[in-house]
């Protein structure tokens, strides 16, 4: 579960807007579990260290069972040089490649979102 389900307080319905979310967020958790999707993978934090370019490169190429694009959060380059050292050719280009994936998984689901909306609409138009 993810840790905003420990802030929950209060009963449902208090007016805690964040306790009502945690309820509803696991409420889905476990609706995703009785689904079979598995947990989500997704990082908070990842560090790319020099030399260790393949790792990053198939750490990005995992996909997260819940979100399908598994973001690995913030990414920070390690430097083992002096400050200001620049990325090696690989490590730029595993970086550049991540980010454009995170940037069409971005896309793809506020696409996604735009579809869904405009189908709920349709449908409360056609109630109405």
């Amino acid at each position: 579960m993810l840790g905003i389900v420990q802030a929950r307080k209060g009963p449902p319905g208090d007016g805690n807007m964040l306790g009502d979310f945690a309820r509803r967020l696991e409420k889905l958790e476990k609706q995703v579990a009785k689904l079979g999707l598995g947990k989500c993978n997704c990082k908070v934090l990842t560090f790319v260290v020099p030399g260790r370019e393949d790792e990053f490169d198939a750490e990005m190429n995992r996909s997260c069972p819940v979100h399908t694009f598994r973001s690995l959060g913030n990414v920070m380059r390690v430097s083992n040089g002096p400050k200001g050292d620049p990325p090696s050719p690989r490590m730029s280009e595993v970086l550049a490649k991540y980010k454009q994936r995170q940037a069409d998984a971005i896309r793809a689901r506020a696409e996604e979102g735009r579809k869904i909306r405009e189908e709920l609409l349709a449908g409360a138009v056609k109630e109405s």
